[in-house]
């Protein structure tokens, strides 16, 4: 009896090493899988943090755009050059430079001729300002007279179309006689 007695002794021995063996290898499998999501977590969190900071950058450019926007949207929407006024004697350049932007498009100048017309009507002198008036004989087709009038129109120089009569060529159904007259101002000197 007291050999079954030993012998059950050490088998329950034997099975409290195994039930202790089995327990701690558990344990050891739990705190890898464990400590092994917890790894991907702090991943996670990383990532995540890394695009929360990043879109509240891009969120904050976008609040300032926006209020850049509205303050925009207050302002005046017409920006206006300031033109320049020439002198007496710069007219013979403010002529070369009508030539040039009529080569440019092509439009062929028959006749030009500057004329000062002081005190009459609309070519009264303002202040220091009189005006001076550009006539022109062109042939052109009509869009080259409207990009070869709009180059003039928002040079730096102040020049204004003042009087226009279009009529057709008889010779050229695509090409346009015109008449324009043009009109500036100098500072006298």
């Amino acid at each position: 009896m007291k050999i079954d007695l030993l012998d059950k002794l050490d088998k329950l021995q034997l099975d409290k090493k195994k039930i202790i063996i089995i327990l701690a290898a558990s344990l050891v499998i739990a705190l890898i899988d464990i400590g092994w999501l917890i790894n991907l977590q702090i991943k996670g969190l990383k990532a995540t943090s890394a695009k929360v900071s990043k879109l509240s950058g891009e969120l904050k450019t976008l609040e300032k755009g926006l209020v850049l926007l509205q303050q925009n949207k207050l302002k005046p929407k017409v920006i206006r050059k300031i033109k320049k006024i020439i002198l007496q004697g710069d007219i013979p350049v403010l002529v070369q430079d009508i030539d040039s932007i009529a080569k440019k498009y092509k439009v062929r100048i028959i006749q030009i001729k500057p004329a000062w017309n002081a005190g009459k009507g609309t070519g009264a002198a303002i202040g220091n300002f009189e005006p001076v008036f550009i006539s022109l004989e062109i042939s052109c087709s009509y869009h080259q007279l409207g990009s070869f009038v709009n180059e003039l129109e928002n040079s730096e120089k102040f020049v204004a179309v003042e009087a226009m009569n279009i009529s057709p060529l008889a010779n050229q159904y695509l090409q346009e006689k015109v008449s324009l007259t043009l009109k500036t101002y100098v500072k006298k000197q």
